[in-house]
């Protein structure tokens, strides 16, 4: 399970939570990063998919075709978080 706060004082209790039920929660994180992890798992998902599909070409080539999508997502993300900082630092 993840788990996503949105004030950095709800995940520092929630880590805090986390340490009495760890086998449950794999990560805290914030929400300005779901977009991100969201995508990771996902892509995590499909990895874990395609192993599991070797004898079905049809099925893998879906699952890889999604896995170029959010490999893109994932590069839109990168860009425009590039971006925003290559701004922060001019101004």
């Amino acid at each position: 399970m993840f788990i996503y706060c949105d004030t950095l004082r709800a995940r520092l209790n929630m880590k805090e939570w986390n340490r009495r039920h760890h086998n449950k929660i794999q990560e805290v994180f914030m929400n300005e990063n779901l977009d991100y992890h969201l995508l990771l798992v996902g892509l995590n998902y499909v990895k874990t998919v395609c192993d599991e599909l070797r004898e079905d070409d049809g099925l893998r080539e879906k699952f890889q075709g999604d896995a170029n999508r959010i490999l893109r997502a994932l590069e839109d993300y990168f860009g425009s978080r590039a971006t925003k900082l290559s701004q922060e630092t001019t101004t």
